[in-house]
């Protein structure tokens, strides 16, 4: 008896031993798995480095930032990472990271005398990409960009935030199940343009037998334009001259001369109130000659009568979208009040595929989704 007694005390030290052991190597492993976690996602991120008068590179992730000699008055210290920012437009898709960059004298930096590249996984050409800049996190203003396979390269206005992303693809499918052909057309309309002088144009337009359809799309990007219309009226095909990329914040100024007898564009900058475009037509502007509008992805979506010394506001964010049947020309100036079959299309949040289909009758019915078509 005494025998087992011992043997079983044995046993117990033992297996306590064993579950000690095991309990210590637990931990250790414990503490050097988050030591290394901490070392790979904590102040790792960060990259730092210097520019003087002589220029420089500054490279991070998928970024890399060139300074050209006299881009800085003296030396400073430049400071990179990656962030992560959860209210980017809903209307950007975002191709890369989030870049936080800073200079610790911006009074010493020469505004746009820096290229900012992303180098993208993919190739960008032909995808809307642009570069995207923010001060704050919150606004956001569209760089002019330049597109060469997988990079993506800009001029640096100012530092804080940076991001490589393509507008937001919408798109109407329309069907024609009517008995007969006609064209297409989708326009603009804000209900403020009745008084003002602004006029709604065929923004897109497309020519449908019965029983077909097709899909127009579009980013929701902004640009300047103006044409040679003579007298704006309806009727009239307002076909762009010149087409100058803008935004709603830091590019939404622009002033149109009449240089040689050519109209111009001049002098793009920032203006007030922000949320507007705003052209100014100078003293040089003929009257009933020039037409001045605005474009989204590149096609004119309203246009007004330009005139010398006068100052017209756009604000584009108001308007709405419209489907109609009829004979029509892309670029035609509309008369609202003589459209009568028209549907107003409305993306619901998170949709952006919206089908409008035309009825024999002469209906619309407007559904979300690209539908499947059946004649």
């Amino acid at each position: 008896m005494k025998r087992d007694c011992r043997t079983n005390i044995n046993k117990r030290i033992m297996l306590s031993m064993v579950l000690i052991v095991s309990f210590v190597l637990l931990i250790l492993i414990c503490t050097i798995g988050c030591s290394n976690n901490d070392s790979e996602s904590g102040t790792s991120q960060e990259f730092t480095g210097t520019i003087d008068e002589d220029g420089g590179n500054f490279e991070m992730g998928q970024v890399n930032m060139e300074f050209p000699a006299n881009s800085v008055g003296s030396e400073v210290s430049i400071t990179g990472e990656p962030v992560f920012i959860d209210n980017l437009p809903e209307d950007l898709i975002p191709l890369s990271s989030v870049y936080e960059i800073s200079l610790s004298d911006l009074d010493e930096y020469i505004s746009h005398s820096a290229t900012l590249s992303f180098n993208l996984r993919e190739s960008a050409e032909g995808k809307g990409v642009s570069i995207y800049h923010s001060s704050d996190g919150v606004t956001w203003d569209k760089l002019e960009s330049t597109v060469e396979g997988n990079t993506i390269s800009a001029s640096v206005p100012g530092f804080s935030y940076f991001v490589a992303a393509r507008g937001r693809i919408y798109s109407l499918r329309v069907i024609n199940k009517s008995r007969n052909s006609w064209e297409a057309c989708l326009f603009q309309y804000d209900s403020q343009w009745r008084n003002s002088g602004v006029m709604p144009v065929s923004w897109y337009s497309k020519y449908l037998h019965n029983s077909t359809s097709f899909t127009f799309q579009w980013v929701k990007d902004y640009s300047f334009c103006w044409a040679e219309t003579g007298l704006l009226r309806p009727g009239v095909i307002f076909m762009s001259s010149q087409t100058i990329n803008g935004d709603l914040s830091s590019n939404n100024k622009i002033t149109l001369t009449n240089q040689q007898g050519a109209g111009q564009f001049i002098n793009l900058c920032s203006g007030d109130p922000q949320g507007s475009m705003t052209i100014v037509q100078d003293s040089t502007i003929l009257m009933q000659r020039f037409a001045i509008g605005l474009a989204m992805s590149g096609s004119p979506f309203c246009a007004a009568q330009a005139a010398p010394n006068m100052v017209t506001s756009f604000v584009p964010t108001n308007t709405k979208y419209y489907i109609t049947m009829g004979n029509y020309r892309m670029g035609e100036v509309l008369d609202i009040y003589y459209i009568s079959n028209k549907a107003e299309i409305v993306f619901p949040p998170g949709v952006y595929s919206m089908t409008a289909t035309y009825n024999a009758n002469g209906t619309w019915k407007v559904t979300s989704g690209d539908r499947s078509f059946s004649p």
